[in-house]
């Protein structure tokens, strides 16, 4: 579980939709919290959280626990709606300080109607007559009371949610239902009218929602049947969504069908009369999912102008292909953007989009199609005993949107090359609609390819930050697709395990006893991280490694002590230990080339100062965008790195002189700032010029510089009394308000050192500490320099002690007078 949160860390993810197994929490249904499976999720949502990703948690994802089915039939009952709120007051409290959204259900009308009505999900009821052989049900009745009873236990839900928790958690909850794009197959005004009952049918859950009640269609059609909202049921369940989330995949022509409201013993399908043929374009394979983000802005028009513009999730949106296709998966990539693009479009023309969430983030135990088709940005191989995740093109391609980068131009061209209607010319778009006018495309059909056309057109140049800020992306999944686990730890059977394991998978092979093993996956993570984009780096030409342990260390930091320190540096003095440790050999690693006086046993320091300041560039940047993205806007620190700066001066006034100072400034303080303020290294550095040290054959850092340096050290001072010190620290203090007046940002002073330390370049030799340390002393003794003395004086705005000041001016005079200037 770790390693895939980490994945998803590396992807850029703002959030993840996973679901509660409420077998796993509460193994009967009702009664005693298993505490393994408490623990699991407060692991997986605490990870999440420690990364900066939202969990965004469903409750029912039709895994209901066996044992409330057994016990009095599950949803067909009134009883559920207790066992489920109860359910529900567990989740708010233990997991409620971390999660903000709350979905009840997922797809309740898909629910319903493909476990109640046709029969082919679990629990398989259905009519005698059906097609899958059900063992018990009623499809006349079932789904309109399951559909009642999801209803009224949502309200609960929120009821409970909203009068006990949300003032303090400060989260939202909201209910969850599948949608479809549907189109008339005709202009008739019999197949525009089927088009709206199929919406009242298939999208009235917000009927209730609204405005207390089902729609009036509904109750036309289904009669006597449909259950009736006493007047305080109505209030309750009216108003009782925060937002509504939806999953988008499949749409429709609809064609009037008259002749089903005769059918004496009508199931739910039959009520809708309308008949439903798939929405085909003539880009997408047998096996695809055809892409029609017109269909979705179509949908959510109609939706607005119903129900109103309320804040909307879409949960689920995603591609399929066969399990053992090419991880250069463009069918994937083509979908994404023209949906992400569209999204786009439809917030800049004002729908309350609040995010999106791709199905799913790795391939899992598809609940249609068991592990014939997949929808993941990751490869689960089923055949490697650890079920490695392996990154598709996709995941590469959805990392670089949410991180604003751009794809590399061999993938765009490959994209375009793979998919000939990736990107086209406004008249080939007409020209593409014309074909299916002829089919009986209706005039609002025509009005919206012509708007939603331009969407196609510039997808291309998608960027993340061009969304809302507070807008997420995500990914999905949900607790029996990809947990595993499935009789462990206290965990029991839920409806899906039944079904499955009983032969009664009509629709696929397979079971979710392993799944993506996630459950296992945080006992046995070993910190295996890997970019997404490993697997392509030859493809992109990149390498993402660099960086990768500083980056993992500086992320445990930020987490444990992040919320008291404010002041992050990533790196010290990166110019000198590059210069010391991988050019002249005289600090650790101790690399360098031979000869060296150093006698360095590894090296090369022509080339191993600029790979090191490389990497370390872009090991600070990486914890950097860590820290932004993840920490800074809760913890509100500041990050940072630091160099080792010289004060250059010319020795002559000749023009040579002049251009080597600015040289030595470039080598030594512009080949790291000029990357953070203008991301390239100076022209300077770039550059071979002809001075004579540039004619070396194999030349170092140094030599590159062809600049002589020159410095002053002090020896150690055997007296407490340490003037010079004094003097030092007034002229720079000084010297800095100075500066400080002059309109420079400086922030901060620090005195090198607080007491006497192991100096790097000296050791004990040379010190620069306020406190004397004594190295005789078994027990190391402090004691305090004159110079702590002062520096306290100073930082506490008291008067130096008379005779001392006495002593610090005349030694101070005396030695300006020698030098003959200050």
């Amino acid at each position: 579980m770790q390693e895939d949160v980490q994945l998803m860390t590396k992807m850029g993810l703002d959030a993840y939709r996973f679901s509660i197994s409420w077998s796993r929490l509460i193994p009967d249904g009702r009664g005693p919290i298993n505490q393994k499976g408490l623990q699991y999720y407060n692991n997986l949502i605490n990870e999440l959280i420690s990364q900066g990703i939202q969990a965004h948690v469903t409750l029912h994802h039709w895994d209901l626990p066996q044992a409330l089915e057994d016990e009095y039939g599950g949803w067909i009952n009134k009883k559920i709606v207790k066992d489920f709120t109860a359910y529900a007051d567990v989740c708010f409290r233990e997991f409620g300080d971390r999660v903000k959204h709350w979905t009840t259900m997922n797809e309740g009308n898909a629910f319903a109607e493909g476990g109640y009505d046709i029969g082919f999900l679990p629990p398989q009821h259905c009519s005698p007559s059906s097609i899958f052989n059900c063992s018990k049900g009623n499809s006349s009745t079932e789904p309109y009371l399951v559909t009642h009873n999801m209803l009224l236990a949502h309200a609960s839900a929120a009821t409970l949610y909203r009068n006990k928790y949300q003032f303090k958690q400060h989260g939202f909850i909201g209910f969850n239902l599948i949608t479809y794009g549907f189109v008339p197959l005709t202009n008739s005004s019999e197949d525009i009218t089927a088009v709206q009952r199929a919406q009242d049918f298939y999208h009235g859950f917000l009927n209730p929602f609204t405005f207390g009640d089902y729609p009036e269609t509904m109750k036309k059609n289904v009669g006597s049947r449909l259950p009736i909202f006493t007047q305080s049921e109505s209030n309750l369940v009216k108003g009782s969504i925060d937002f509504l989330g939806i999953n988008f995949y499949f749409s429709f022509y609809v064609k009037d069908n008259p002749r089903s409201l005769y059918i004496k013993e009508r199931d739910y399908a039959a009520d809708v009369a309308a008949e439903f043929i798939v929405y085909t374009t003539n880009e997408a394979s047998t096996d695809e999912i055809p892409i029609t983000p017109w269909t979705l802005q179509g949908l959510l028009d109609s939706l607005k102008n119903i129900y109103g513009n309320f804040p909307i999730y879409i949960h689920e949106n995603g591609q399929q292909t066969h399990r053992n296709s090419s991880l250069e998966d463009w069918p994937r990539i083509n979908y994404l953007q023209e949906y992400i693009g569209s999204i786009l479009h439809m917030l800049r023309n004002g729908h309350d989009i609040r995010g999106y969430f791709v199905w799913s983030f790795m391939d899992v135990f598809e609940l249609l199609s068991g592990y014939e088709f997949t929808y993941g940005l990751y490869y689960i191989d089923l055949k490697d005993p650890t079920l490695r995740r392996q990154p598709k093109l996709s995941s590469v391609w959805y990392s670089n949107f949410l991180n604003n980068r751009t794809m590399d131009p061999m993938v765009a061209m490959q994209i375009e090359k793979k998919n000939p209607y990736y990107i086209m010319p406004f008249n080939n778009v007409i020209r593409r609609r014309r074909r299916m006018w002829k089919k009986g495309f209706v005039v609002v059909e025509l009005l919206l390819l012509l708007v939603c056309s331009s969407v196609l057109l510039v997808v291309d140049g998608l960027r993340r930050d061009e969304y809302p800020p507070q807008f997420v992306f995500g990914a999905s999944t949900s607790a029996y697709q990809v947990e595993g686990a499935a009789d462990e730890d206290g965990r029991k059977p839920s409806i899906w395990d039944t079904y499955a394991h009983a032969g009664n998978a009509n629709m696929f092979k397979g079971d979710g006893d392993i799944a993506c093993d996630q459950y296992h996956k945080y006992k046995e993570f070993k910190h295996m991280l890997h970019y997404i984009t490993g697997t392509y780096h030859k493809l992109l030409r990149m390498n993402m490694e660099d960086g990768r342990d500083f980056t993992r260390y500086a992320d445990v930091c930020f987490r444990e002590f992040g919320e008291r320190v404010k002041h992050w540096t990533t790196v010290n003095e990166g110019n000198a230990f590059v210069k010391g440790g991988y050019d002249i050999g005289y600090l650790p690693p101790q690399h360098c080339s031979p000869p060296s006086i150093y006698n360095c046993s590894k090296g090369d320091s022509s080339n191993e100062p600029y790979l090191a300041t490389h990497n370390m560039l872009l090991a600070h940047a990486s914890a950097a965008t860590l820290y932004r993205n993840k920490y800074q806007d809760k913890q509100h620190g500041l990050i940072g790195f630091n160099l080792l700066t010289f004060g250059f001066v010319p020795l002559t006034n000749t023009s040579e002189d002049i251009i080597a100072t600015q040289r030595a400034q470039d080598f030594s303080h512009g080949w790291f700032l000029n990357p953070f303020i203008f991301g390239d290294y100076p022209e300077t550095m770039k550059k071979m010029d002809n001075p004579r040290s540039l004619r070396i054959k194999d030349r170092d850092y140094v030599a590159d510089m062809a600049v002589e340096l020159t410095g002053q050290q002090t020896h150690r001072s055997s007296s407490l009394e340490d003037w010079p010190r004094i003097k030092y620290l007034q002229e720079y203090i000084e010297s800095i308000l100075h500066m400080q007046r002059n309109g420079h940002d400086i922030r901060g002073y620090f005195v090198w050192s607080f007491m006497d330390v192991f100096e790097l370049l000296s050791g004990y030799e040379f010190t620069y500490g306020l406190y004397y340390v004594d190295l005789k002393d078994p027990t190391l003794r402090r004691q305090p320099k004159l110079s702590s003395v002062w520096y306290s004086n100073f930082l506490n705005n008291r008067t130096m002690d008379p005779m001392s000041s006495f002593s610090f001016v005349h030694l101070t005079s005396s030695t300006t007078h020698h030098n003959g200037t200050n």
